[in-house]
């Protein structure tokens, strides 16, 4: 899905389904995180795990960070330095 559908409200339920069989596939192959570069990919993984829930009732529980978190995590940075230490559900 490009920008413009991300954010059309016309295509949302749309882009949950998507989303939902995205987390669907990780989750069957066993992913235990999933790590992105795009700022719109975060959003629909990470806030659209709280939408898919709320509509579906799909629990996935995968945690979802952008390289740069991944990176100054291997760099030895705390959760707090990276944004990490927030409930994803006050999004």
């Amino acid at each position: 899905m490009g920008l413009e559908e991300e954010f059309d409200p016309t295509r949302l339920d749309l882009a949950l389904d998507i989303a939902n069989e995205k987390l669907y596939n990780m989750n069957q192959a066993g992913a235990d995180v999933i790590v992105d570069v795009c700022p719109f990919c975060h959003l629909q993984l990470d806030r659209g795990q709280v939408e898919i829930k709320e509509k579906f009732g799909d629990v996935y529980n995968l945690p979802v960070l952008h390289y740069n978190q991944l990176l100054g995590m291997a760099q030895g940075m705390n959760p707090e330095e990276l944004g990490l230490d927030g409930p994803r559900d006050k999004c």
